[in-house]
């Protein structure tokens, strides 16, 4: 069905293009939820770990994953940026989510 990956911290890199939460649904089981579900379960995950607050990125273009995180609690979408602050040309959106802002 799918990838759900957590990171419990953040590196440079990670905090600029990747976040801590990764998630992936495969074509076959696309616009069922799944993916909205898989980030409400990682967030109690989160918060369980003791992360307060969760960083999340998608690629600007990419509608369906933006609604997922607004879906969650990630009002503020902010981005795309020009560069990263490495110097990576992507553009990335990112979005702060608060564990504690959860979805049933």
């Amino acid at each position: 069905m799918g990838t759900l990956v957590l990171r419990h911290g953040l590196t440079k890199a990670l905090a600029e293009v990747r976040g801590h939460i990764g998630y992936l649904v495969v074509a076959p089981w696309r616009r069922q939820g799944h993916a909205t579900r898989m980030l409400s379960l990682a967030l109690v995950e989160c918060r369980a770990l003791g992360l307060e607050r969760v960083l999340l990125t998608c690629d600007p273009s990419n509608e369906p994953s933006r609604r997922v995180i607004v879906a969650n609690g990630g009002s503020q979408l902010a981005g795309p940026a020009a560069k990263t602050t490495s110097g990576s040309p992507w553009g990335v959106s990112t979005a702060w989510l608060s564990s504690r802002q959860l979805v049933p």
